[in-house]
């Protein structure tokens, strides 16, 4: 059963993707998702506020799909096709095939600077567990588990922004898991 916050949460990404960020009204989201604007402004303060917890939730869902993935597999290359897949081609999908979805990505950017900060840590948290396991041989290339798992995911996000085309993400994204494969040994 859907939670409020979470009714909320798929209706603000609906509507920020058809109207755009600025567009959007708090009285759009709260009729997409079928309450008051009451109801809404008692669970949530403003856009500001829906839009961080968006990201949020997206870092949780990302983070869980990763450990269990490091749980059931651990395959380092299943891995990486994964963490491109959350971290770089959903995105990349989402600002290039929705009406607004440029817009909803720079606002991520822009709007909500601690959460990205904090997405970021999680992701490389979460991509240096899949390392682990690898360790000894990352300490004699000079590098650990955590300093790959920052590298992924800082390269990773960077490189969605970067790419003009989804071949071109994919091109990017190929060459990088050849070196981090190389790496890794």
């Amino acid at each position: 059963m859907e939670t409020r916050e979470e009714n909320i949460l798929d209706a603000a990404k609906a509507v920020f993707t058809q109207y755009g960020i600025k567009r959007t009204t708090m009285n759009d989201i709260a009729e997409q998702a079928e309450i008051s604007r009451q109801t809404l402004y008692n669970t949530f303060e403003n856009k500001d506020a829906i839009f961080k917890a968006l990201i949020r939730a997206y870092a949780n869902e990302t983070v869980t799909a990763l450990n269990a993935h490091q749980e059931t597999s651990g395959d380092v290359a299943a891995g990486l096709d994964l963490i491109f897949q959350l971290l770089a081609f959903i995105p990349f999908d989402i600002a290039h095939d929705t009406p607004h979805g440029a817009e909803v990505m720079d606002g991520i950017g822009t709007a909500a600077t601690d959460e990205i900060e904090a997405m970021k840590h999680d992701f490389s948290a979460a991509i240096a567990d899949l390392f682990r396991t690898h360790e000894p041989s990352l300490r004699e290339t000079g590098t650990s588990a955590d300093d790959l798992g920052r590298l992924i995911a800082h390269t990773t996000i960077a490189l969605k922004y970067k790419a003009q085309t989804r071949n071109e993400l994919e091109g990017l994204l190929a060459s990088f898991k050849v070196l981090v494969m190389k790496t890794v040994g």
